[in-house]
């Protein structure tokens, strides 16, 4: 069985006093190194966060300007179209439209393949 003496008491002090010099030589500094990796983790996760908020930005900013980019250009489209009908009024019909388009266009059914021409493969 079990017998209390004086080696239980030696056995006990050597017990502590190796707890209390690990502690010392490797618990603390693991603490402080692992502290340190948090406090890194912590502030890259701060960081890409806020790289996530103005990407998130960054984008919608991008498709408000590419919008306005599509709405200037439909808006130039229709002015260029309607100068385009206004001068085509005030020119009259053209040289191709008084000959018919099927005549004036090299290909076209009804007129033969210019000289020199290939059709097909």
């Amino acid at each position: 069985m079990l017998d209390l003496n004086v080696t239980l008491l030696f056995q006990l002090a050597n017990f502590f006093i190796a707890i209390f010099v690990l502690n010392i030589l490797l618990i603390r500094p693991i603490r402080e190194i692992i502290k340190k990796r948090n406090g890194v983790m912590d502030d890259m996760a701060e960081e890409a966060g806020s790289f996530e908020y103005q990407a998130a930005e960054r984008l919608t900013n991008y498709e408000a300007e590419l919008a306005r980019a599509r709405q200037d250009a439909g808006s130039n489209r229709e002015e260029g179209r309607a100068a385009g009908a206004v001068d085509a009024a005030e020119r009259g019909p053209g040289p191709a439209v008084r000959r018919g388009l099927s005549q004036s266009r090299p290909g076209c059914p009804g007129r033969p393949p210019p000289a020199g021409t290939r059709r097909g493969f």
